[in-house]
């Protein structure tokens, strides 16, 4: 069994603050001591630089650039690190203590797999830790497989560095984390995902996946057609040309606005606006209530529930 001595958590963060400070505390609180903590800030214009500034542990590194995006940074960060194993982080979401070492050790038992995944729960803008978890829903756990399997969450993910970097690393910013396992399984490289909850993500009304939702859904999509087109050593895809052709519209339009008003039901939830998220809530039942009581099982029943494959945009 090959021992995983040190790990480099890399960091991309473009005016996080105030929850930049938690997210960075919450890796070097980790019960795993090897640690390096690489943060990219991306061109912050907030307090982002400040804060960064003011960190004196030495495990951290700050590596600074002018706005790129999400997915540059993290490959920045990853052509800066020492360590062979990388974590992936965002910088306005919480590591819970025993994350890096849970993974770590399922990546000890199980050398066959290059990447590990897990599951994770949700805080509110004020910390507020929320009931809801996420389980990955696999279909031949602890495998991972992309093209079938519903996507797990990037910031709980753990993999070999040299692995992402041959795959060409994060090539976008709405599902790089799909995109990139699914070149992995490409290389015939095997990913995979623990139930266990390691992570919380932070639930913000003006997030990327509240005001995106739609967008990244036919991304996720297109993510899937352009490695099946790989795989047949076919053309890919282009992608302002597939958004366009697939962007849904009419009933498919609305059914859509049904799983977003979910999520922004979410956001409002978190945020402590009660009313406005039960009147999204109930909007989204009007609209999708088939999707919404699957998704409350899932969010709310305890222990794991059969495999459900990725919803199709109708």
């Amino acid at each position: 069994m090959a021992r995983i001595e040190a790990v480099s958590v890399i960091m991309p963060a473009y005016n996080a603050m105030p929850y930049v400070r938690e997210a960075v505390e919450s890796i070097l609180r980790q019960t795993f001591r090897g640690i390096e903590l690489i943060v990219v800030d991306d061109g912050s214009t907030d307090g982002t630089g400040a804060y960064l500034d003011s960190l004196t542990d030495p495990r951290v590194r700050v590596i600074r650039q002018a706005n790129q995006g999400d997915a540059a940074a993290s490959n920045a960060a990853l052509r800066a690190a020492k360590h062979e194993w990388a974590a992936r982080m965002d910088a306005d979401d919480v590591a819970l203590p025993e994350r890096i070492e849970r993974e770590v050790a399922f990546l000890e038992a199980n050398p066959q797999y290059d990447l590990v995944g897990c599951g994770w729960g949700y805080i509110g803008p004020d910390g507020r830790r929320l009931k809801a978890v996420h389980r990955p829903q696999l279909s031949a756990p602890p495998r991972f497989q992309p093209l079938v399997d519903s996507m797990i969450v990037h910031p709980g993910l753990v993999y070999r560095r040299s692995a992402v970097l041959a795959a060409g690393g994060y090539a976008d910013d709405l599902a790089g984390d799909l995109d990139l396992c699914l070149k992995l399984d490409e290389a015939g490289l095997q990913t995979a995902a623990i139930p266990d909850v390691l992570v919380l993500v932070r639930v913000l009304p003006k997030g990327v996946s509240s005001e995106n939702y739609i967008r990244q859904f036919v991304f996720v999509r297109y993510a899937r057609e352009a490695s099946l087109a790989r795989r047949r050593g076919e053309p890919v895809p282009d992608w302002s040309r597939y958004e366009q052709e697939h962007w849904p519209r009419g009933w498919r339009r609305m059914r859509a606005e049904g799983r977003r008003q979910f999520r922004l039901a979410g956001a409002a939830w978190a945020a402590g606006r009660a009313p406005a998220a039960l009147l999204r809530l109930l909007a989204s039942f009007v609209l999708r209530p088939d999707y919404v009581v699957r998704k409350l099982r899932l969010y709310f029943a305890s222990g794991s529930r059969p495999h459900e494959p990725p919803e199709p945009i109708e």
